[in-house]
């Protein structure tokens, strides 16, 4: 049988694409922009991704694997999102706040801040960007939801 009808229409690398995108918590809309389909393709896609999934093990689905497995499909998709997030760029901003040396001036309403402190003649700010590698922490629940899915689904 062609390969193309039992996926449907679907390239493998599609399926595949658009169910590591939703393990990884991006929503329906954005996988359809992503691969140039429509929702309701992506919908259809991943109803056979699920289905062959289905049929590959040897047993029925009940009410309770399926519960647990949601669970684990969540806590990988949060997962990804905090190692994604944990890549992003860190900004540091700091001021500093200096007097002119030997320059004195007697005090007034316009020079103190309000609970009687001078005022610092200038205010110097600064800006650091670090760049940070993802916390490995994260990667590491991906991997055991991974673990616990193949646990639940028989397949280790």
């Amino acid at each position: 049988m062609n390969e193309e009808i039992e996926l449907n229409g679907f390239s493998q690398d599609d399926l595949a694409r658009m169910s590591d995108m939703y393990v990884r918590g991006e929503n329906i809309h954005k996988i359809a922009n992503e691969l140039n389909l429509s929702d309701v393709e992506i919908l259809r896609g991943l109803q056979l991704v699920y289905d062959s999934l289905q049929k590959a093990v040897p047993f029925k689905f009940d009410n309770a694997m399926i519960m647990q497995l949601s669970k684990l499909d969540k806590a990988e998709s949060e997962a990804w999102k905090a190692w994604d997030s944990s890549k992003e760029a860190k900004v540091k901003k700091s001021s500093k706040a200096t007097k002119v040396a030997g320059k004195r001036k007697k005090s007034s309403d316009e020079d103190n801040d309000g609970d009687g402190n001078m005022k610092p003649d200038s205010m110097e700010q600064s800006q650091v960007t670090e760049q940070r590698d993802g916390s490995p922490a994260f990667l590491g629940i991906v991997v055991n939801c991974v673990r616990t899915r193949l646990e639940i689904l028989r397949l280790k």
